[in-house]
């Protein structure tokens, strides 16, 4: 089973995806330590989990990580726009990330239950930069083929998850 979460920044859809979990945990966290902030973020969402998840980190490769996780009766993978981002600012272009996603998709039809989570940024104003546009439009075409290839899909609202499919 996959399942698609989407968000707001700090809309608690983190939190839901992992409500969402049972047996036996994989949390795969994308983001990579930059800065204190980061730093932060990164401690508070490894508090939340607590010492039930296995935890591998893997900021690009992301389906070699699931590859690796067919023990697991849940994976999560926090956060798919981080992970658009890792990729877009290593250089890689709009067909190779939606490559990428294709092929851990395939990857996620293997596995027990796989929950994506990612952050709905189609509906803010137009960023005023070249980059920033890009990137919102390559994320808006990975979630719609995430949500395409995914049994559920929520969007978070305010920590109020609603099914949209």
């Amino acid at each position: 089973m996959i399942i698609l979460v989407l968000g707001g920044a700090s809309s608690g859809k983190s939190s839901f995806a992992l409500s969402l979990a049972e047996g036996s945990r994989l949390y795969v966290a994308t983001c990579e330590f930059f800065d204190e902030e980061m730093e932060e973020k990164i401690r508070r969402h490894r508090e939340e989990r607590g010492d039930v998840w296995d935890l591998v980190e893997e900021p690009l490769i992301v389906p070699e990580a699931l590859s690796q996780a067919k023990e697991y009766d849940t994976v999560v993978v926090d956060s798919v726009t981080v992970w658009v981002g890792n990729m877009l600012f290593r250089g890689m272009g709009r067909k190779k990330i939606l490559s990428e996603i294709d092929r851990t998709l395939e990857v996620a039809k293997s596995l027990k239950k796989v929950i994506f989570v990612s952050d709905e940024v189609g509906m803010g104003i137009v960023p005023e930069n070249p980059i920033s546009r890009r990137f919102r439009s390559i994320l808006g075409e990975v979630n719609q083929r995430v949500a395409k290839g995914s049994e559920e899909v929520y969007v978070v609202f305010s920590g109020i998850p609603v099914r949209i499919k």
